[in-house]
């Protein structure tokens, strides 16, 4: 909400538009991301974006970010069949009861695993990685992590959260935060470097560079 960001969802036409406009530029995209805020399976049109973007060749590579917890194996089979080259799964948690204490939801974990495993099994010329956050492991789950997803997907890693956005409390998540993302320590930078390289297209067709004035305002 400080933002100003509601839930929504873009739907088919408005993004061939969007990809239509795109290709009036005179080079591709490195990399088309469907996905910004929300859950990018959530938008059941998905698979036809996917092979409208491909088809066109308006990028080098598009990718999704999804937290798998809709995946199954129709799904996959539709995603594969799509042409989507690169796709990020966030894990929250190594276990159901777990996904229900930081999540509040009821998250059959072996099946995701096993959606996951069956993406990985099916895939064609594709990267799958998978990923899960340091806050959402106890002593001891950096192997188990390791061991549940090394096998069934192309890379597993363990990201570090950063304090990165105003409005949350972060003091209730952990106590330090004297590294990146990767785990590595910060360096100073003068400006953000991410408004010169990538923009983001909402699905009212707004543009990122609103959003990059409201964290201005909030955060700089």
């Amino acid at each position: 909400d400080e933002l100003g960001f509601s839930p929504s969802i873009m739907n088919l036409e408005l993004f061939k538009l969007t990809v239509d406009k795109i290709m009036a530029f005179p080079s591709r995209l490195s990399r088309l991301c469907l996905i910004r805020h929300g859950e990018a399976l959530l938008n059941k049109a998905l698979p036809d974006m996917i092979r409208y973007a491909k088809a066109s060749g308006v990028a080098k590579k598009i990718n999704i970010s999804t937290n798998g917890s809709l995946l199954t194996p129709e799904i996959n089979r539709k995603l594969i069949d799509s042409g989507l080259d690169e796709m990020l799964v966030s894990v929250e948690a190594l276990s159901s009861e777990k996904y229900k204490e930081i999540c509040g939801t009821d998250i059959d974990f072996d099946k995701m695993v096993s959606n996951i495993e069956n993406y990985y099994r099916n895939k064609k010329d594709f990267t799958l990685y998978v990923k899960i956050v340091d806050c959402a492991l106890n002593n001891g789950d950096e192997e188990k992590f390791h061991d549940i997803f090394d096998n069934i997907c192309d890379k597993a890693s363990i990201e570090y959260i950063t304090p990165c956005f105003s409005g949350v409390d972060y003091s209730t998540i952990k106590e330090n935060y004297d590294t990146n993302i990767m785990g590595d320590d910060f360096e100073d930078v003068t400006v953000c470097p991410q408004s010169f390289f990538q923009m983001h297209i909402f699905p009212n067709h707004q543009f990122q560079e609103e959003f990059f004035l409201l964290l201005k305002q909030e955060q700089f």
